[in-house]
Formats: C-alpha cells, sequence, structure tokens
C-alpha cells in the first residue's frame, strides 16, 4: 500500500457524520437528482444484497472512476462488479449499532486523490442501512429454508434450488447430478441410545458431510435420516465418485455419543439429470438408486440413469 490508499479500517457509522446526513437525507427524500438522495432512494427498493452492491457500484460510478467493487458479507459470500482492478485500494470494514456488516473494497489503478476518499466514504453511508435490513431479511430466510437440527437445507430449500439448478444445467448445457444418502440401520441408534443420541448422530453426519464436499455443492435433509447432495456440473460417475469417497469416510469416522464411539455406515444413490425429464423424475430416480443399495446389502453405491428415450417415456407415463 502507498501514497493515498486506505486501509481497512473500521467504520462506525453510528458515530460518523455521514450516518446523521444519511438519516435527514432519508427524511426528505424528494424528487430530485441530487445523488445522495437518489442513491438513498434508489438502494430502499431492494432487500437483494446482489442489488444493493449493483445500484452502489452505478451510483458511485457517476462521481468518480471506479475500476473494480467488491463486497463480502459478513457470511464470506462476495459481491464483485467492474472489471478494471488495480493495485490502489480504498477498503473498509463497514459497522452499523454494533453490527459488523462485511468489507467493502473499491480498487482501480489511478491513485486516489483525497476528495475521491472522502466521497466514497460519504457514498459509504448510503448503504449501510440498506445493508443491515437486507442482511437481516437474509438470515430470515436462511432459517426459514434450514433444516433446524442439523442446519442443512429443507424440503423447501430443495424444491427451489431443484428449479434453480435444473434450470441453469439446461440454459448452460451442462450436467446436474443428485446424491441420496441413507444412514443404515439407523432406527437401531435410536432404539438403543434413545432418540436425543439419534439427533446428535444426524448432526454430526451433516456436518461430516458438508465438510468433504465441494462448495459449489448443495446439501439438504431430505427426511429422517436421508440426505440429498446436487452437484453442478457433474455427470452421474462423477457423482458416484463422490458418494464413494463419502462411503469410506463415514465407515472410517468415530460418531461420539455420550461418551461413546459409534461406527456408522450409509448408502448411496445417484444420477444425472436428463434435460428433458421432470424433476421429480430425477429426485425418484436418485431415490431408486438408494433403493437398490440398500437391497444389495447396505454400505454401497448405486447408479440409476435413464438409459433411452423408452426409458423416459415410461417414467412419464408412472407419473402421469
Amino acid at each position: 500500500m502507498d501514497g493515498n490508499e486506505k486501509a481497512a479500517e473500521p467504520i462506525d457509522f453510528n458515530r460518523a457524520r455521514v450516518a446523521s446526513t444519511y438519516k435527514d437525507l432519508s427524511r426528505q427524500i424528494v424528487d430530485t437528482n441530487d445523488v445522495v438522495t437518489r442513491a438513498i432512494r434508489r438502494l430502499q427498493t431492494t432487500l437483494d444484497i446482489a442489488s444493493i452492491a449493483d445500484i452502489f457500484y452505478d451510483e458511485l460510478s457517476n462521481l468518480m472512476d471506479v475500476g473494480q467493487l467488491r463486497y463480502q458479507a459478513p457470511n464470506e459470500n462476495t459481491y464483485c462488479l467492474g472489471e478494471n482492478p488495480g493495485a490502489h485500494n480504498c477498503q473498509f470494514n463497514l459497522i452499523i449499532e454494533n453490527t459488523r456488516l462485511g468489507k467493502l473494497s473499491v480498487c482501480r489503478k489511478k491513485r486516489y486523490s483525497d476528495d475521491e476518499i472522502s466521497i466514497i466514504e460519504f457514498m459509504a453511508s448510503t448503504v449501510v442501512f440498506p445493508l443491515k435490513n437486507a442482511l437481516m431479511y437474509q438470515e430470515a430466510i436462511n432459517a426459514a429454508l434450514s433444516d433446524q437440527l442439523t442446519g442443512l437445507g429443507n424440503k423447501r430449500a430443495l424444491d427451489s434450488s431443484l428449479h434453480r439448478e435444473a434450470e441453469r444445467a439446461i440454459r448452460k448445457q451442462q450436467e446436474l447430478s443428485a446424491i441420496m444418502i441413507d444412514i443404515d440401520r439407523f432406527k437401531l441408534i435410536n432404539d438403543t441410545y434413545g432418540h436425543s443420541a439419534g439427533d446428535e448422530i444426524l448432526q454430526q453426519f451433516a456436518t461430516l458431510i458438508t465438510e468433504n464436499f465441494r462448495k459449489t455443492d448443495l446439501s439438504f435433509r431430505y427426511g429422517g435420516e436421508e440426505f440429498l447432495l446436487l452437484l453442478d456440473d457433474s455427470s452421474a460417475n462423477s457423482a458416484a465418485l463422490t458418494a464413494e469417497r463419502l462411503r469410506q469416510i463415514i465407515e472410517a469416522h468415530n460418531f461420539s455419543v455420550a461418551n461413546k464411539t459409534i461406527k456408522l455406515t450409509a448408502s448411496f444413490g445417484c444420477t444425472s439429470f436428463d434435460h428433458k425429464e421432470t424433476l421429480k423424475s430425477f429426485v425418484t430416480r436418485a431415490d431408486k438408486a438408494l433403493y437398490t443399495a440398500k437391497k444389495m446389502g447396505r454400505n454401497t453405491v448405486q447408479i440409476n440413469e435413464l438409459t433411452t428415450q423408452q426409458d423416459l417415456y415410461k417414467q412419464s407415463a408412472k407419473e402421469a
């Protein structure tokens, strides 16, 4: 860092003069071309974090040359706008009402003037309150879409993700695969150690899964002791390799309940999404592959694929 670059420092907008400016302006929003007033008005129209970042970038770009803007949310999700980053960086840790809102960074190739740094600080005051509201809204949405016991996505989250990932796979002409997982003989754990112990096992199991697959993949509690993983840009064979690796990890892992070590195994069913089939068919085939794995003695991985167009017609007829 050299010259007039701004270090990543806390900006507490409770005490900053610009916070009171924001509050005064927000009370007097009128039809005006004033850049701050316009920015506030636009930022108050959305609770989507990506849209807030986009609006902020657009408004700041009207005032100065912005090579690239990066916003890192508290959950480490990063939003990047602009394609001309540089060595000169103006970065802040955003704080409001003792709540950390993440990091805001503006970088470019040209050195910042003192006036430009002041403009960035001033404009940042317009984004903190909308960001706080958006982050609170996102937390509420995540809670509604999360399984309370394991923290994985629930059935509602799965339905939403299936539609989104299938549309993306079709649009990009990519593969999409699913892995259905079932803990073997889980009822025996509940009967032997009690349901509280069973809940602890489910939590440990969910953590083990999420720690051992790609961050781009999605995980859900499908029901009871069943889980489902969605793997983007992945064939059924690739999904089977992932499942086999998970199977070995689970088999080797020492689960712990009430100071006792418990060994578990799990069965896996894998399939890939045919762009012409329904989502119900897609999930059903993963479930069928899991059923085959259980039938073949458990602790194994099986694949179910639509091999012919006739198979697709048969599956569609069953759903009709």
